[in-house]
């Protein structure tokens, strides 16, 4: 064992300590987590919007349980409004980010599988169903809405083509509201 004087010049062994090596694999992995973020895909329009309008569905059902009254959806060429039907008629209704929402670069396209079988009262059945149009409310608030989500639990089957530039993203639902969402051709 050899022992030193003060101030003599020992030779150190060249390495790198813990903290070095540390510093460096932090740098690696913010430079990778970059690159990654950089190349990922990004979803396209049709798919945000089409993933987006999933979760509203699910929204509308719990809504009109919750409730106990009907909701409806509405779907023209690049909108979808929501209704729900209330003291006789159907009325608009205001949800974040899909009442009246327009969506840009996509178009949509509805076909609904089979019509919603709302109960028919008879003449002489006194029951007023809840279900049953106003007479004297004007037309826009009196029609029924293409889709309907009752609060039973029960939706009019449907599926909704999102068409984007590059590709199409359809949502299927099915009479007891079970949501998909899948890419495909027309």
């Amino acid at each position: 064992m050899r022992i030193l004087a003060a101030g003599s010049n020992r030779n150190h062994q060249r390495g790198l300590s813990l903290v070095e090596l540390l510093v460096v694999l932090i740098v690696i992995g913010l430079i990778s987590g970059v690159a990654v973020m950089a190349i990922a895909p990004r979803a396209s329009e049709a798919e945000r919007a089409a993933t987006r309008f999933a979760g509203t569905v699910e929204q509308l059902l719990d809504m009109a349980i919750v409730e106990a009254r009907p909701v409806g959806i509405d779907v023209a060429a690049t909108s979808i409004s929501v209704r729900r039907f209330s003291a006789g008629s159907w009325q608009a209704v205001a949800l974040p980010r899909t009442a009246g929402a327009r969506v840009t670069d996509v178009s949509l396209e509805l076909s609904v599988s089979d019509e919603f079988d709302l109960p028919e009262a008879d003449d002489n059945d006194s029951i007023d169903l809840m279900f049953r149009q106003a007479p004297a409310k004007s037309a826009e608030t009196t029609r029924m809405p293409v889709i309907v989500f009752s609060p039973v639990g029960e939706v009019t089957p449907f599926t909704l083509m999102f068409a984007g530039q590059d590709e199409n993203w359809f949502v299927t639902v099915d009479r007891f509201a079970s949501v998909e969402v899948r890419r495909g051709q027309q």
